[in-house]
């Protein structure tokens, strides 16, 4: 049965990749960002090799275990899947960077007139005291004050005094987004909630195969690594997809800006508040944006961009982006802690050569004038000399990269083997989507 299945799944594969390479041959790839169409596959992805988009070829080497299942995008161009790039999963607080968004759609449609100074108690009526002060931005920069009293501090502060990682924003939040959005399909459900996202900015975007969950602490998101790199675009490309604004430029702009200057800091929240890698001394200002970490005062990743951001949840849940080198990183199973070196952004930086042809505009992808068969392989890999075949991607040795040699990669896809004969033309000791690549470029 288990041998059935596997063939099944390399069929879909090489159906879908058989399609996509038969639009590939007449495609031209425009100046900007890539935005995939609607779906969920392979097939809306525009898969490039490192140097095609400006990136060392070591550069998927480099970031080798440092994530369980990961993928990287540069202006939109997927370079690489590590792992199943479908499973879906709960990505715990990373949710809240895209909820934070949805504030920001609510913006643009005219549904909350101001956020900096409309209360949140204008739909959630059961605030009261100094609850009832706060506003959307309060709520979404964590500093709404809704812990306290309590989680051991008497003290009733007012809403933007402390700043406090707490469920008890998310919940306001959601439940208040909610009737912004009118109540759609009236109770306040996972399913109906599927609703305010869609409009907000999920359809526009060609989010497919996502899903909601409602606990206590408000809207939890089911998102998988496809899902999490169209929401790493879109902030990438300040809130428009191809072309259509959907959330406010300025707005995408502070939410990945620190908004915390002046406020007391609590790491150790009693509500799901607890942060372990932070603390007063190093950050005695949290570096964070709107529901959204952020390296703009250079202290988290120390050495690396100040233009990085980040949404992040427990389990390693992880999307990273720069709009200023045109990099989403997704990931689960990746550390977030500081880092004053070895971080992500660090190895990322590191590895980017220069600009990527296809954002500045070339009018089709260009041959590397370096392909990767020369990555340097861990070291516990054997090293198997590479066929005298010139053709990067010639598994069969008749000097073409064809339909055959597709063949092979195909029936090897997630295999540990290291020889280009296997369909490994990458050299990496795997067979996987760099290996693709380089048979789409070479064919």
């Amino acid at each position: 049965m288990e041998l059935r299945l596997g063939v099944r799944r390399n069929l879909i594969y090489l159906v879908l990749l058989l399609l996509w390479f038969c639009f590939s041959l007449t495609e031209k790839v425009q100046a900007g960002y890539y935005f995939p169409p609607p779906g969920q596959t392979l097939t809306q992805q525009n898969l490039q090799i490192p140097q095609t988009v400006g990136l060392n070829q070591n550069i998927i080497i480099a970031l080798q275990g440092k994530a369980s299942r990961w993928a990287l995008w540069r202006h939109g161009y997927l370079v690489h899947v590590e792992g199943d790039f479908n499973q879906t999963q709960e990505v715990k607080s990373l949710r809240k960077t895209w909820h934070a968004l949805t504030v920001g759609a609510a913006v643009k449609l005219g549904k909350i007139p101001d956020f900096k100074i409309q209360k949140i108690s204008v739909y959630q009526t059961n605030l009261s005291g100094k609850d009832a002060n706060a506003t959307w931005r309060h709520v979404i920069t964590q500093s709404a004050g809704f812990d306290y009293p309590g989680c051991g501090d008497n003290n009733d502060y007012n809403p933007g005094e402390m700043w406090t990682y707490s469920d008890l924003n998310l919940k306001n939040l959601n439940e208040a987004l909610f009737k912004v959005w009118g109540n759609p399909g009236g109770s306040y459900t996972a399913i109906n909630y599927k609703t305010v996202l869609n409009q907000a900015y999920f359809t526009a975007i060609g989010m497919q195969g996502w899903n909601t969950q409602l606990n206590a602490d408000g809207i939890r998101l089911i998102l998988d690594l496809e899902d999490m790199g169209r929401l790493g675009l879109l902030m990438l490309a300040r809130g428009k997809w191809d072309g259509v604004e959907l959330i406010p430029q300025w707005f995408v702009e502070e939410q990945e800006t620190k908004q915390t200057a002046g406020m007391q800091v609590n790491y150790n929240g009693c509500n799901d508040g607890v942060l372990n890698h932070l603390n007063k001394t190093t950050f005695p200002e949290s570096p964070y944006g709107y529901l959204t970490w952020t390296n703009s005062a250079g202290d988290f990743y120390k050495g690396a961009s100040t233009v990085w951001s980040w949404g992040a949840g427990a389990g390693g849940t992880f999307i990273l982006w720069n709009n200023t080198n045109g990099i989403v990183f997704t990931a689960v199973g990746a550390d977030d802690a500081p880092k004053t070196s070895g971080g992500i952004p660090h190895i990322i930086e590191a590895n980017i050569t220069g600009p990527n042809p296809l954002y500045e505009g070339n009018s089709l992808p260009p041959s590397p004038s370096v392909v990767p068969s020369s990555t340097p392989k861990p070291s516990s890999s054997p090293s198997i000399a590479p066929s005298p075949s010139p053709n990067p991607a010639d598994a069969d040795g008749d000097g073409d990269a064809d339909t055959d040699d597709f063949k092979v990669w195909i029936g090897n896809y997630g295999k540990l083997l290291n020889s280009k004969t296997n369909g490994d033309f990458s050299l990496s000791g795997k067979v996987n989507l760099l290996d693709y690549s380089i048979w789409l470029n070479n064919r």
